[in-house]
């Protein structure tokens, strides 16, 4: 009989099902979804799987949970999640996020790049309601949460206009909607 016990494996499984393909042909995971899988009793759980010192535990489910779901997650699909405790000493928690490859680095040479890759995934553009009171430029390797096909519209001053479908949960523009499937764009 099962015991519903959740463990690193079963947490990374979660995070990989919750993957969302991208137009531009990315994976991405959406914050909600990172949210709602990162609760502090997983976290609590799953640290007693970590190869660490038991005083490095101390306190670590709940940095975890407040300053550090995403580079935790992003070690646990990396399966390099004891790393966590070492990105803590270092500093590098969600505020720090993009990590370049050379602050990666600092923390551990084997996984440095992979790191510095695998995190666009939990990175993805959130589009902020106050966004249209100034241009706005990503950078090439944020992802976009745009899913689906792109249908085209028609032809605008600056070029051609584009409806697309966003996922609900990466956007401010309407929070109420931030729950449903899918809301639809013209860009």
């Amino acid at each position: 009989m099962a015991t519903g016990r959740v463990n690193i494996q079963s947490l990374r499984r979660q995070l990989q099902n919750s993957r969302v393909y991208s137009e531009s042909g990315q994976y991405f995971i959406p914050d909600i979804s990172i949210t709602s899988i990162l609760t502090l009793p997983t976290i609590e759980e799953t640290i007693f799987e970590l190869q660490c010192q038991p005083d490095e535990r101390i306190g670590l489910a709940k940095r975890i949970f407040v300053d550090a779901k995403k580079v935790f997650a992003i070690l646990v699909l990396m399966s390099e999640e004891s790393y966590i405790v070492k990105f803590r000493d270092h500093g590098f928690l969600d505020n720090s996020l993009p990590l370049s490859e050379q602050d990666a680095l600092t923390v551990g040479d084997s996984i440095s790049v992979h790191f510095a890759n695998q995190q666009w995934e939990l990175l993805p553009e959130t589009f902020r309601a106050t966004m249209s009171e100034n241009h706005q430029e990503f950078g090439m390797k944020r992802i976009l949460p745009f899913i689906g096909q792109a249908e085209h519209v028609g032809e605008g001053g600056s070029g051609v206009v584009v409806k697309v479908k966003i996922q609900p949960s990466q956007q401010t523009f309407y929070p109420q909607m931030a729950s449903r499937p899918l809301l639809h764009f013209s860009a």
